[in-house]
């Protein structure tokens, strides 16, 4: 059986980004700040002096179901004389193309993201199944697309 856990989201500052999920998504956390420094980053990051600070938050659905609904925001901690080589991709820049979230009011969440800093990208439209459906950024510019439950 195949099951998607979370998505992780490289992010620069792990206080903001965290507040902002929970404050507009109204998720909780499991755990916050959590350093992991071990074979396994080393190996991920190319450098055995860094080490990743991690929040897990989830949602209310996740909560009742045991699984699933994560979201886990990572931040890199390299050491300040850290050179990337030119032609090694690093994983936390890759990004992510956008994290999608049901809702019950697209207008609702989209008037408490932009309260906590987020931006609109575009307006909110009805699609064809006749629910509601934007596109945002979070405080740190990456793409969420909020998505009416009608």
């Amino acid at each position: 059986m195949v099951q998607l856990r979370h998505t992780g989201l490289y992010v620069a500052d792990l206080d903001l980004m965290e507040n902002f999920y929970k404050e507009v998504f109204g998720m909780h956390t499991i755990c916050s700040h959590q350093i992991q420094k071990d074979d396994l980053i080393n190996g991920l990051l190319g450098n055995s002096d860094a080490e990743i600070m991690v929040s897990k938050l989830i949602t209310d659905q996740g909560r009742q179901s045991g699984t699933d609904d994560m979201l886990e925001l990572v931040h890199v901690v390299l050491p300040s004389d850290h050179v990337t080589e030119p032609s090694v991709s690093s994983i936390w820049e890759s990004g992510t193309m956008h994290l999608g979230f049901g809702v019950d009011s697209v207008q609702d969440t989209a008037a408490k993201l932009i309260e906590n800093g987020g931006q609109k990208v575009t307006e909110i439209h009805e699609m064809s199944n006749g629910k509601s459906c934007g596109f945002f950024e979070d405080p740190e510019g990456n793409y969420i697309e909020l998505i009416g439950s009608k």
